[in-house]
């Protein structure tokens, strides 16, 4: 019985012996397939688009965050083969339990891959695609139309001119400064790591002094400087844009002589123009698309995440890694963009949406 029993034993420690040195090399080139990254970086959260851009010119147009489980895409063509020809995988978006807690599963934009997404998303196509919305262009004629006015209007406050509202909105709307510590905190929300919540749950419902909990405090801030920015009564990334526009229009004149003048051409001086005149307007339609290439009112894009595992160029990307979209960087990107930091609307002068990147 002695020596059954002992020949068990060391039958067993055989057989863990030859599983330790069976499963570790595969182990090892499972890890080292992951794509290039920094080891344990301290995660941006402003202005991390600059960054990110830097990480991959260091190691490539895939980064990964070991770290993190998240992949930074700094290159459009990654971009387009990841997230439209495996859309399948990339459909999803990441949903940490602080995230919950800041009420970003209540955004169709960064709802969770689901029966009840689909649906919502149904709904939104069917009222918002391009054919359904004409049905909004008088209402949005109307505003624009009120606005035009008020701009000549000089009884009217000097904080109707676009100048001044960026002003406003940029130095002395406090509602603004409570936007710029909201996207600090949402980027805390989304990168820095709470690992106890995410272990047990039930934390959520734990005051912010239990152990483990100091992430109630970022999720009730976040959460209240959410709804507070969300009644602001205009939209901050439309702002932005407007502002990136007022700005490149300062700078470069001769583009803004070349605009006016096709509209002068195409519309007149005789009447207001019309989304039916886009087709007609090529010039103004690139410097447009330039004023987003060069400022894209969100930088990052919207998180994804996959819901399975993939391989991209040899490399693994694990089932529920965060994918990040750098859309600041795909626009300097010098292999597309030739003088990527000159404001250039002649680029993309007869070219279709995605024709850039086609050679």
């Amino acid at each position: 019985m002695a020596l059954a029993s002992l020949f068990l034993t060391l039958y067993g420690i055989a057989a863990f012996a030859v599983a330790l040195l069976y499963f570790r090399p595969r182990r090892q080139s499972f890890v080292e397939s992951f794509p290039p990254g920094p080891e344990s970086p301290t995660m941006p959260t402003l202005d991390s688009w600059v960054q990110y851009q830097q990480w991959g010119r260091e190691y490539g147009d895939l980064v990964y965050i070991r770290k993190h489980n998240m992949l930074i895409i700094n290159h459009a063509r990654v971009a387009i083969d990841l997230l439209e020809k495996h859309a399948r995988i990339y459909s999803d978006r990441p949903m940490t339990q602080v995230m919950k807690l800041c009420g970003f599963n209540d955004i169709l934009s960064l709802e969770k891959y689901s029966d009840k997404w689909r649906g919502n998303r149904r709904l939104f196509q069917q009222n918002f695609r391009q054919s359904a919305s004409r049905r909004f262009y008088p209402a949005q004629y109307r505003k624009i139309h009120q606005y035009l006015r008020d701009l000549t209007a000089p009884q009217k406050n000097l904080c109707s001119t676009p100048c001044q509202c960026l002003k406003t909105l940029v130095f002395h709307d406090p509602l603004s400064q409570k936007a710029i510590e909201a996207v600090s905190l949402i980027g805390r929300a989304i990168l820095e790591p709470f690992p106890a919540v995410e272990l047990f749950p039930w934390l959520r419902f734990m005051p912010s002094w239990f152990p483990g909990c100091g992430f109630q405090q970022v999720a009730n801030k976040c959460a209240q400087y959410f709804h507070e920015v969300d009644t602001i009564p205009f939209d901050r990334a439309t702002m932005s844009s407007i502002s990136s526009f007022l700005l490149a229009m300062v700078q470069n004149p001769d583009v803004q002589s070349k605009a006016q003048a096709e509209i002068d051409h195409v519309i007149g001086r005789d009447r207001l123009p019309t989304l039916e005149d886009r087709r007609s307007l090529p010039y103004v339609e690139s410097v447009y698309r330039e004023v987003m290439r060069m400022q894209p009112p969100l930088p990052l894009g919207l998180l994804h995440a996959s819901i399975d595992d993939d391989f991209y160029r040899g490399y693994h990307i694990p089932k529920g890694c965060t994918v990040v979209t750098n859309l600041w960087a795909m626009g300097r990107d010098p292999d597309v963009y030739s003088e990527p930091d000159k404001f250039m609307p002649e680029r993309f002068h007869g070219l279709s949406k995605w024709a850039i990147y086609e050679h």
